[in-house]
């Protein structure tokens, strides 16, 4: 079993003992396997997403991606690798899983990167076709990223050679690495997570991602440890053994995180109301006067918090007046830590994370 990351958040699990062609055997399938943690809990290797330069992008630009993992246990692992890779244009349906298949090869020479959090693409300049199932719709193009965290060693022809001078002549699967722990084993499902992600590609429409300005604990403002591109390093726990100044301070519950039995601690993501755009695509395909739909995810990694999702700009309604959710403390004392991941409908991301204490 392993698990998979997707751009609006959700996680999924699946068997096989092997890495190659993994991702197909997952499809859609969000609710199959052993049940998991809350997705609202870090507590192990997670990603909490991939920012996009321009999430909308144009034939020929750059993107620049920015992700973000977190290594939620106590004792983190000693040694983590990463992988961001891109071959991808146009699969057939626009379905990530053809990516994978064999036939075919490679759309373009592949670009990687190992161990950096942050990653490049080029946009073919011939990304662009015409909808054959809408002629309404606008030319476009979809690009594939496919991404991993690793706690152990990455391992495969592409890593060894780092240049794949055949690298268009092997097929997609061949080309995604697998997470070896010491022994040369397969690591556990809580080691190895990896994912996809998609950038939009248009002439003239664009998306700009979503403003976070900072966040609240029980209605007053708190410290901030980073927001999008600061948040480059691994988010450490928190050398804290008290409150602070400025720190989100939260009582401790000896119901460890029950929403029935613990006070309710009102958190809540700073988002700048600007963040919400027309939705074009829907203006030039269908005339609708649309907003992008944004939401907000939490997170935490001892507690609870519910829901763990609240939506922040509905398409119709606009501006949500409350998207606070509530934390339930843990019973422990000592650091928490806390994220808040801001996603809308067209692959725009912003997120934010800060220390807490529990005392």
């Amino acid at each position: 079993m392993k698990t998979l990351h997707n751009d609006s958040g959700t996680r999924s699990r699946w068997a096989n003992a092997s890495y190659p062609g993994l991702l197909l055997s997952i499809l859609a399938c969000f609710s199959c396997g052993p049940e998991l943690e809350p997705i609202s809990k870090i507590q192990t290797l997670r990603i909490v997403g991939v920012k996009k330069s321009a999430p909308y992008a144009r034939p020929g630009e750059k993107v620049q991606l920015s992700l973000l993992w977190e290594d939620g246990r106590a004792v983190p692992a000693a040694q983590v690798e990463t992988f961001i890779a891109f071959w991808c244009l146009n699969p057939p349906s626009n379905l990530y899983s053809a990516c994978l298949t064999t036939p075919p090869p490679p759309d373009f020479e592949p670009q990687f990167v190992f161990n950096s959090n942050r990653f490049e693409i080029d946009i073919p300049v011939d990304s662009l076709q015409p909808s054959i199932a809408d002629p309404r719709m606008p030319d476009s193009g979809i690009a594939y990223v496919f991404y991993g965290v690793c706690a152990g060693t990455l391992s495969g022809a592409l890593i060894e050679a780092k240049v794949p001078g055949d690298a268009m002549g092997v097929s997609g699967n061949a080309l995604m690495p697998r997470c070896l722990d010491a022994t040369g084993a397969e690591v556990s499902p809580d080691d190895f997570v990896v994912g996809y992600s998609s950038v939009f590609v248009y002439d003239d429409l664009r998306n700009q991602n979503p403003i976070v300005k900072g966040f609240k604990v029980a209605g007053k403002e708190v410290r901030v440890d980073c927001i999008d591109e600061e948040c480059e390093k691994e988010f450490d726990l928190p050398q804290l053994d008290k409150c602070e100044k400025d720190v989100a301070c939260i009582e401790a519950c000896p119901d460890d995180g029950s929403p029935e039995l613990c006070p309710d601690i009102k958190i809540e993501a700073l988002i700048n109301p600007a963040s919400a755009e027309k939705d074009d695509l829907a203006k030039v395909a269908y005339g609708t006067d649309l907003e992008e739909a944004i939401w907000v995810s939490y997170f935490i990694d001892r507690g609870k918090v519910s829901p763990s999702v609240k939506l922040v700009n509905d398409s119709a309604l606009g501006w949500q007046a409350d998207f606070t959710t509530e934390l339930f403390a843990p019973k422990e004392k000592g650091p928490l830590r806390i994220w808040a991941a801001v996603r809308d409908n067209r692959g725009g991301l912003s997120w934010v994370r800060l220390p807490a204490f529990v005392y």
